[in-house]
């Protein structure tokens, strides 16, 4: 196996997380934050701990920085002597953000004479060390290469975006965006079965799962539609799922339950009517939702 030095700065529960996958994997970890406390865990499982930033940044040719937010990572970076001890090392921001701050990132970073990559995260930290688990990268090609290995030991699902730095945010956003609003879905779904099914939760969960073929059936269908632009109704047009949502939420209102989310699926079911395209398939939804404007 190969092993690498690597350095975690901020302890919170990812960069806890990704520490310790980092240590299962064999790799030589130096960790350092705000609050020492939080670091006795992970030095108990072989890491070490470095007194300062400056310590911990030189201690490793890889230093992955999971912090709260951008500002967070500025202030860390810009104590003095951190920029020097950057040179000729690349690091990987692991905090949410926006393509625009990682941008300002990157670029005071590789000032410094160092490699930058941003990662974007798709995972709850009780996932992270899975060979399923997804991680977006963009920046620095050369150092993704460089490193792939040793950060496979954090999500083994890792994919390297582009060399633009704001590409892993963007995506993620957008990811995470999807991942939010499904998951709201499933809150609905789940209080409707237990409100009017009286349906608990290992019987609901079960269903729940068989349903995500259905899903994943959709979201090839609706992409290989987006690429084509072929939104011809041979299936279910707008205009036959607008029917069925609003009779769907009536449903869900005469029995005093939110549906906030399906309701927001009207909304830009509605959106493609006022296009004119009631008769075509669902997936033009997505055309309606491309090129409107907030609150136009």
């Amino acid at each position: 196996m190969n092993s690498e030095s690597v350095t975690v700065i901020g302890l919170g529960g990812m960069g806890s997380a990704l520490a310790s996958a980092l240590l299962k994997a064999g790799h030589k970890v130096t960790v350092w934050n705000r609050s020492s406390d939080k670091a006795q865990v992970l030095v108990a499982e072989g890491a070490n701990l470095a007194s300062s930033p400056v310590l911990a940044v030189s201690a490793s040719s890889l230093i992955i920085l999971a912090v709260v937010d951008y500002a967070a990572a500025h202030e860390i970076l810009e104590q003095e002597g951190v920029a020097e001890a950057l040179k000729q090392r690349t690091l990987v921001m692991m905090s949410t953000g926006t393509g625009e701050q990682a941008a300002v990132l990157a670029e005071w970073i590789q000032n410094q004479g160092a490699e930058y990559l941003d990662g974007g995260l798709l995972s709850y930290p009780r996932s992270i060390g899975n060979t399923s688990t997804g991680m977006l990268y963009s920046g620095s090609k050369l150092a993704f290469e460089q490193h792939a290995h040793t950060l496979s030991a954090m999500a083994g699902a890792q994919q390297f975006i582009d060399d633009d730095v704001t590409a892993s945010n963007t995506i993620g956003l957008g990811l995470w965006s999807f991942y939010f609003g499904s998951l709201a879905a499933f809150f609905e779904g789940a209080a409707w079965a237990d409100r009017i099914g009286d349906m608990k939760m290992h019987d609901f969960l079960p269903s729940a799962k068989a349903m995500m073929a259905t899903l994943l059936d959709g979201m090839e269908d609706a992409s290989a539609r987006m690429r084509s632009e072929d939104y011809s109704g041979n299936q279910a047009s707008v205009d036959l799922h607008l029917h069925g949502m609003e009779l769907l939420c009536g449903a869900f209102s005469a029995a005093g339950l939110p549906s906030k989310v399906n309701e927001a699926f009207v909304d830009y079911l509605q959106m493609a009517r006022k296009a004119g395209d009631g008769s075509k398939d669902v997936v033009t939804a997505f055309n309606a939702l491309r090129q409107s404007q907030l609150y136009n």
